[in-house]
């Protein structure tokens, strides 16, 4: 059943209708109270027609004291304090607003309301005989109907206010099995669904490698939308469907590397900016041949087509051609294996390049002085 709007809205002319709806029966009900309970005047008392028009005017005077208390507390205490548990806090202020409208009230009679019933009323002798006394009796006098109000009020909104919090909180269980009821089928129509294609495919390879063809395309669309599209990135050696040929090694040293280089057929680094490579070093010296751009320093000390292959740095194409080169060349591969294995036991041998450091080291200690 859906809720009222007339009561749960917050449009604003639903809201406006309410707030009209509800002051005019404040006010109705404080005028016709006061003008049966109340005596205006002694001579009155007793006789609800004389007593009524005026209980109306004075009941409307003091509706802004009314007012204040009670939009204190529904758009102010309320919301900001009493909901998020601040109860100490709410408790002074609604003391405050209490004070503060026994005040306005006091200020109201005593400026107001008889300058309004001499004009209105010129008849009327003597003033509320509830409101004679000092001034803390008309604090008290003027406060209970404030503390009648704001107490209507104040209950409404936390009516309201849990009846909302009640119903976000059904939300959320709506949502939440909901939830859990799409990933049950998510866990159950893929099984049957690639199960069945399966079978399409199984049948057309025969019948027509074309609709195979198309399957197993709608196959891979199908998965990457249930297993792959929520993810913030996709690996780019799976979306060109290269997992099973590519392994994502990242930094490796000691026994890793030396397993990766005894495995590897072909040592490859397209690079566009090196000082000197000596990942190409550590290829040669296990006997495996490069494929590198020329940068850096790596054409100081080797040869294309002879120590290595060389390709322009970002030419794909050139790249590959070097590569099915030495993938169909064996006779090639021995060859580059062999002069590049020669270069580095004559230049780069862990015991001539330290012999090479020491007489550096020398030469700038003779010179320094």
């Amino acid at each position: 059943m859906n809720p009222s709007p007339f009561i749960f809205s917050n449009e604003r002319k639903y809201r406006l209708q309410r707030h009209i709806v509800f002051w005019v029966a404040w006010w109705l009900f404080m005028a016709v109270l006061y003008a049966y309970f109340i005596p205006i005047q002694e001579d009155y008392n007793g006789y609800f027609r004389y007593q009524l028009p005026v209980s109306l005017v004075n009941a409307l005077l003091y509706m802004p004291a009314h007012m204040f208390l009670t939009y204190s507390l529904i758009y102010f205490i309320i919301p900001r304090y009493l909901v998020k548990g601040k109860y100490v806090l709410s408790a002074v202020l609604v003391m405050i607003a209490f004070l503060l409208t026994a005040a306005l009230s006091n200020l109201i009679y005593s400026g107001l309301v008889n300058r309004v019933n001499h004009i209105f009323f010129p008849n009327l002798k003597g003033v509320y005989v509830a409101h004679r006394g000092n001034m803390y009796i008309t604090l008290l006098a003027g406060l209970r109907g404030g503390i009648t109000v704001g107490g209507i009020g104040a209950a409404i909104k936390l009516m309201k206010y849990f009846y909302f919090k009640e119903q976000r909180n059904l939300q959320l269980q709506k949502e939440n099995m909901e939830s859990q009821l799409q990933v049950l089928k998510a866990q159950i129509h893929p099984h049957f669904l690639f199960n069945t294609m399966n079978n399409i495919y199984s049948y057309t390879q025969n019948t027509s490698p074309e609709a195979s063809r198309m399957i197993m395309g709608l196959s891979d669309i199908l998965r990457y939308m249930l297993y792959d599209c929520n993810h913030p990135t996709v690996s780019l050696a799976k979306e060109l469907k290269i997992e099973s040929q590519v392994e994502f090694a990242g930094w490796v040293s000691g026994q890793k590397k030396d397993d990766l280089f005894n495995n590897a057929s072909i040592f490859c680094l397209p690079s566009y900016a090196e000082g000197f490579p000596m990942a190409i070093l550590d290829a040669m010296s296990y006997s495996i041949p490069v494929v590198a751009t020329p940068v850096g320093g790596i054409t100081d000390v080797f040869q294309d087509n002879y120590h290595l292959l060389i390709f322009p740095p970002g030419n794909i194409q050139e790249l590959s051609n070097k590569l099915k080169i030495l993938i169909n060349d064996s006779a090639l591969r021995k060859d580059l294996v062999a002069h590049s294995s020669l270069v580095i036991k004559e230049k780069f041998e862990l015991s001539r390049v330290v012999a090479k450091i020491n007489d550096l080291y020398l030469l700038l200690m003779s010179k320094a002085g």
